[in-house]
């Protein structure tokens, strides 16, 4: 792979170096010496293109959890599931999801959506969450947020001790 990437600036170099001498000595071959930095800039523009993808594509890559309502999790701290592994709900576990939401509206900054989706959240942990986990002081509403551009987010009930949950906090 290195060396197919090599090839472009060598033949940019090359080209730019056969000009020169097909026009210091009035030479023939300017068309093949073109031909080169024009395949050169070509390959560089592919290889450009092809790295700027390869680099978002690592820097948007999320480990994959499949998340809908009632998916319990293991290894979530403060809603970060980067981790989380899915779980029976009847094994203990740190957080069940307990609700996804789409945001309406045209909320631009990250305040903006951070609030909605608190406020969201808070209104479906009192609509979804069985009393007995609503009352209990160790089961806390956690709200992953989405960012600017994502439209949609989910809410975790969350327990402050890993592995503090046993059962579905749905009702």
């Amino acid at each position: 792979m290195l060396g197919i990437v090599a090839v472009f600036p060598l033949a940019i170099i090359l080209g730019l170096v056969a000009l020169r001498q097909i026009k210091k000595r009035n030479d023939h071959g300017k068309g093949i010496a073109i031909a080169g930095i024009m395949l050169g800039m070509v390959w560089l523009g592919m290889c450009a293109a092809f790295g700027s993808f390869v680099v978002e594509a690592i820097r948007d890559f999320q480990p994959e959890v499949a998340l809908d309502k009632g998916v319990c999790l293991t290894d979530v701290s403060g809603g970060d599931i980067s981790m989380s592994q899915p779980v029976d709900c009847d094994e203990p576990h740190d957080a069940e999801v307990f609700a996804l939401f789409k945001l309406t509206g045209h909320e631009q900054s990250e305040d903006e959506i951070r609030d909605k989706a608190y406020e969201r959240c808070a209104q479906l942990f009192k609509l979804d969450v069985a009393d007995q986990f609503q009352r209990d002081p160790l089961v806390v509403q956690t709200v992953v947020a989405p960012e600017p551009g994502v439209d949609f987010g989910f809410c975790l009930a969350e327990h402050v001790d890993s592995g503090g949950l046993t059962q579905s906090v749905l009702k």
